[in-house]
């Protein structure tokens, strides 16, 4: 199966690679904040730096089954705002309903699961993250 980082593993690895160059942890977790919400392009290199390269046309996929359920007007997938939980799971949707290609990294992460649990412990004990 094809695997990502959800938002709090990719935030952990920043915070513990970005604080071991020397940056001050407090900016460090402001500016991983302020990048939310995603939209327009920011939503395709989001997934990107994640392990999965996704396309708008998967993003709309993902919006349309998301409204076919909630029976409301259509969602265009460049104008709409994506905060964590909803992309975390429009990841998930994405992976379970065969879209996206993983990347280098993501491949990397599916052929050596046991080096990335490392990774994600040292990271997450580090920012202080569950």
């Amino acid at each position: 199966m094809k695997r990502f980082l959800a938002t709090h593993e990719y935030d952990a690895l920043l915070l513990a690679g970005l604080c071991r160059m020397g940056a001050d942890e407090a900016t460090i977790r402001t500016l991983l904040a302020a990048r939310w919400p995603l939209f327009d392009q920011s939503i395709i290199v989001e997934a990107q730096g994640r392990g999965l390269s996704i396309t708008f046309d998967d993003v709309q996929s993902f919006l349309d089954a998301f409204v076919d359920k909630l029976d409301v007007e259509p969602f265009d997938a460049r104008q709409t705002c994506f905060h964590p939980d909803m992309f975390d799971r429009m990841l998930q949707w994405l992976v379970e309903h065969g879209r996206g290609k993983s990347t280098l990294t993501g491949s990397l992460m599916e052929q050596q699961p046991q080096e990335l649990r490392v990774m994600l412990e040292n990271s997450t004990a580090r920012a202080g993250v569950n």
